[in-house]
Order: C-alpha cells, then sequence, then structure tokens
C-alpha cells in the first residue's frame, strides 16, 4: 500500500471524526435552543452549555487532526512509509473513540434530551405550584379589601417557612353602617392549618350574617368547630364590628394576640375575651366596646409581628407596635400597614419564619 493511499485514508478517519463529532454537536445545540431561549439562567442551560462546549472541543481536536494529514499528504515524501504509519496508528485510539461515541451518540443524545425536558417540566411544576399557592394565600389574605363607606383599609402580609399560610383576614360590610373586620391565625402549620383557616373564615362569614354581637358569633363557630384533635388544629380569632352611625367599635377575642386600637390620639389595647377556638366546645365569649370617631384607627394583626425576634431573641412586640402606631397615626391605612411590616421585617434583619399579617383600618 502506497504512502499517498495510506494518509488519504488517514485524512478520510478524521473528516469522518469531525463530521460524526460536528453531527452531535450541531444536535445538541438545537436540542438545547429552546431552554436556552426561556430559562437562560437555569440549572438545565448551563448543562446544555457545558455539553455543547465539550463537543466543540472534540470537533476542533477532529479538525486540527485532518488539517494535519491533509498537510502531510501534499508534503510528504512518496518513500516515508514509517512516518506514514506511525501517524496511522496514531489514529487508531482517537478513531476508536469516535466509532463508540457513534454508537452511543443517539442514545446520549435522548438522554440528554430527556434530562432538559424533565428539568424544563420541573420548572414549569414549580412555577404553577407558586400560582396555585399565591391564589390560594389571596382567598385567605386578599390583596385588594372590599371598598366600605367611611372606613379606609391597609394590610400587609409575610409568608413564613410554610408553603401556604394559616393567617387569614377579611372584611365583611353588613349594612347601615355596620362593617365586621375578621383576622385569624390556626396555631398549626402547613396545609393542615391552611385548610382551618380557610373553612373558618368562610364559616365565619354566615355567622356575621346571622349574629349581631361578635361574641355570639365566636360561640357559635366554636361549637361549629368542635373539639380539636390536637394543640395544632386550635385557632385564634379576633371579630371587630365597626358601627359609623353609632360611633363604636365592638369586639371579641378567641386566643388571638393582643391587637391595638387609637382612639382619640390614646392606645386601646384589645386583649382576648376567651380561649382559642376548639379548646374547649362549651366554652363562652365576652363582648367590649370602645367609642371609635372620625380619624380613629383599628390595628389588627397576627401574633407573627408581635413574635419577629432579632439577634438577641427579643421580640418585636406590643410596646414596638404601639409606638409605630402613635407615629404613624396620620399616614394613610396601607402606608401604616406596610410600614409596620418593614419594622418587624428589619428588627428580625429579613428573619421572618412565621406567617405575619397587617390590617390597618382608618374611620374617615
Amino acid at each position: 500500500m502506497s504512502v499517498h493511499v495510506l494518509q488519504l485514508i488517514g485524512a478520510i478517519v478524521a473528516a469522518l471524526g469531525t463530521g460524526v463529532w460536528a453531527s452531535a454537536t450541531w444536535a445538541r445545540w438545537r436540542g438545547s435552543q429552546r431552554i436556552l431561549a426561556d430559562e437562560p439562567s437555569s440549572d438545565a442551560a448551563a448543562m446544555a452549555r457545558a455539553s455543547i462546549r465539550q463537543h466543540l472541543h472534540a470537533v476542533l481536536l477532529w479538525l486540527v487532526v485532518f488539517v494535519v494529514a491533509v498537510v502531510r499528504g501534499l508534503t510528504a515524501s512518496a518513500t516515508d512509509m514509517t512516518g506514514t504509519w506511525v501517524a496511522m496508528v496514531a489514529l487508531i485510539p482517537p478513531a476508536w473513540i469516535t466509532v463508540i461515541q457513534a454508537r452511543r451518540g443517539s442514545e446520549d443524545g435522548r438522554l440528554f434530551l430527556t434530562r432538559l425536558r424533565l428539568d424544563q417540566r420541573a420548572q414549569e411544576v414549580i412555577a404553577q405550584e407558586s400560582e396555585v399557592t399565591a391564589k390560594w394565600t389571596d382567598r385567605l389574605v386578599p390583596a385588594f379589601m372590599e371598598e366600605v363607606d367611611d372606613l379606609e383599609f391597609g394590610r400587609a402580609s409575610h409568608a413564613g417557612a410554610g408553603l401556604v399560610t394559616g393567617d387569614f383576614l377579611d372584611v365583611v360590610p353588613l349594612g347601615h353602617g355596620r362593617c365586621a373586620l375578621v383576622i385569624g391565625d390556626a396555631t398549626g402549620h402547613g396545609v393542615d392549618a391552611s385548610i382551618s383557616a380557610f373553612q373558618s373564615k368562610y364559616v365565619l362569614r354566615s355567622y356575621l350574617r346571622r349574629f349581631r354581637d361578635p361574641a355570639q358569633v365566636l360561640d357559635e363557630l366554636n361549637e361549629h368547630l368542635g373539639a380539636s384533635s390536637g394543640p395544632e388544629d386550635l385557632l385564634s380569632v379576633l371579630v371587630a364590628i365597626v358601627d359609623t352611625e353609632q360611633g363604636t367599635l365592638r369586639y371579641a377575642s378567641a386566643g388571638h394576640c393582643t391587637n391595638l386600637a387609637l382612639v382619640e390620639r390614646e392606645l386601646v389595647i384589645l386583649r382576648s375575651t376567651g380561649p382559642l377556638l376548639m379548646l374547649d366546645r362549651n366554652a363562652h365569649y365576652a363582648s367590649r366596646e370602645v367609642a371609635f370617631g372620625t380619624e380613629d384607627l383599628l390595628l389588627l394583626y397576627t401574633d407573627g409581628l408581635v413574635e419577629a425576634r432579632n439577634s438577641s431573641n427579643t421580640q418585636f412586640g406590643t410596646e414596638r407596635i404601639g409606638q409605630h402606631l402613635r407615629r404613624e397615626a396620620t399616614s394613610a391605612a396601607e402606608v401604616l400597614a406596610k410600614s409596620l411590616l418593614d419594622s418587624a421585617v428589619d428588627h428580625a434583619s429579613g428573619q421572618l419564619n412565621h406567617d405575619l399579617t397587617v390590617l390597618a383600618v382608618r374611620r374617615k
């Protein structure tokens, strides 16, 4: 076999190697286009780019081998059999790797694309779960309050470490200048607590339209819910009814944390008037009434606000909440609620692990 024939074979092998790797690179690039375009910063996109770069390195290597083979074929002596055979032997390992790659390339490509599709699907599922969670949370803690004559509302909330919130709030116009305001907190965490909060919120709506007094509403709700099966099932709720015609605020609280009102620039403490719901099925609740005139403020919140802790394990506390309420007494209700949440976040250096909900109500 002549030198030129061997050199031609070497050039053909190098060309085939270049072609195999170029084809594999092209397939990887085409298969990755969607995820590279839609999610350029994702892990799947990074994996795709790394794989493409690896294949490009192989293409460049074989291309160099092909160029060397061609140049040698054009310049080598016709009698240089030794050098030619050495070059041919040197081509055997990469040629063998290329043959294996050709056999495995199809399967590897399918696996690669499957991994990309699975990653993309996982991202879609996470996005869908986030959307569902957001919609569920909006049912419990709506982003927008129903407009009510003579009352201005502001709300703020923070989701804790759980997937879904156990806090809820509601504004229920009752007619004739009366409006019910509800805030509650399921003591457990996760989905069960969130379902309990959801059920209680909508049962409360029914009772609020049937009974005028907040204490009776809580009596009926407590009896309806029955005894709990454990401490994780308990529920704290505060029900307040503002009567703008009478200028009063009447409330009852089932084990809810201390909330506040600012009446004629003086702080009024709204303490619990009975035990947590479902702690005792035979429990009864009491109502309290205070004046509530023009420009007075009601501040309802869950215990996540009170219990926000800093690095020294010091709670945000009711005292700080009262100071903030006095300081922002002339602010819009929305500004008051959001600034209070911001203060709690700053106090805890952003490490709020519990659900936190705030509803500010101003009498206009």
